[in-house]
């Protein structure tokens, strides 16, 4: 309800009504119709202002005759309805006051609460959800979501594009440094022909040279479709390849720590991704970026 409702205007003397436009003096707080605080041209209680003049509602039996609760308009300093919008002077908008007695927020925040704490305390392949988000930080809700359902249909072979498209830069990111290794070197050796055949269309190899024995071309086909079978099989062994790592560290800090406390932090020491696999990230797309401003 209007905090105004019944009360009335001091230029037109008459009542407000409950969905009234009105306006205060920002002095004194005395309300009226925005039409006739307009063609007044200010507050007729101006000549008192120095005096501290301020305004009081007149109070009337079932209507304001209870404590009327209002906050400060952070605009103009006027005082509105504590569930207000916007404010009744100035228009600004208010942020609204939620009740500590508002039973149906705390409730759900509550429940929400229980189901976080549910969800970070259930079992995942041994150890706590939370401790393999602990693990994994940076899209650990991705992840974990694929972990489970790893978990509860063996048949189910989850693919990762980015392992597919940059397998060597994804396993370090994701401290795998042994995978990540052996994918460059995978992929190194599988882009030797075509690195020979770029080399000679520079100018960088003889004609005569034995690089360019007749043929390269076909191996060169053959390699770069062997390079794309073998990135489809990094791209699904990529995420049962990380939960099998996950495991391992967390049976590991596991064995080294004596406490809740000591397992935590030890775990959070070497967590997240690599440093080096940011890096790494860096330098490829730097790399690509590279690459289309000279196309």
């Amino acid at each position: 309800m209007n905090r105004f409702y019944k009360q009335t205007c001091p230029v037109c003397n008459k009542e407000f009504t409950e969905n009234e436009d009105i306006v205060v003096c920002p002095e004194c707080g005395t309300p009226y119709h925005r039409e006739c605080y307009a063609k007044n041209g200010g507050c007729v209680n101006r000549s008192k202002h120095a005096e501290g003049f301020e305004w009081k509602p007149v109070i009337i039996e079932g209507v304001n005759d209870k404590p009327y609760n209002t906050v400060k308009c952070p605009s103009c300093g006027a005082d509105c309805a504590e569930d207000a919008r916007f404010c009744e002077n100035c228009g600004a908008a208010l942020k609204p006051v939620r009740r500590t007695g508002d039973a149906d927020f705390l409730r759900q925040k509550e429940e929400m609460r229980q189901r976080v704490q549910a969800e970070l305390n259930s079992d995942l392949d041994g150890f706590k959800v939370g401790d393999w988000a602990t693990y994994i930080r940076t899209n650990a809700q991705y992840y974990i979501f694929k972990f489970k359902k790893m978990e509860a249909d063996p048949k189910y072979k989850p693919f990762n594009f980015t392992a597919f498209f940059f397998a060597p830069v994804w396993f370090v990111y994701r401290r795998m440094y042994k995978y990540g290794i052996l994918a460059a070197i995978i992929n190194m050796v599988m882009n030797i022909p075509a690195m020979i055949i770029y080399a000679s269309s520079l100018g960088q190899l003889p004609v005569n040279s034995p690089l360019m024995f007749s043929g390269i071309n076909d191996v060169a086909f053959y390699m770069s479709l062997g390079e794309i079978l073998i990135n489809l099989v990094w791209g699904f062994l990529a995420i049962p390849l990380y939960k099998k790592h996950i495991k391992a560290k967390l049976e590991q800090v596991k064995a080294k720590t004596s406490s809740p406390n000591e397992f935590y932090r030890e775990l959070t020491k070497k967590s997240g991704p690599s440093p080096l696999g940011i890096l790494l990230c860096i330098l490829v797309a730097f790399s690509y970026f590279i690459q289309l401003m000279a196309m």
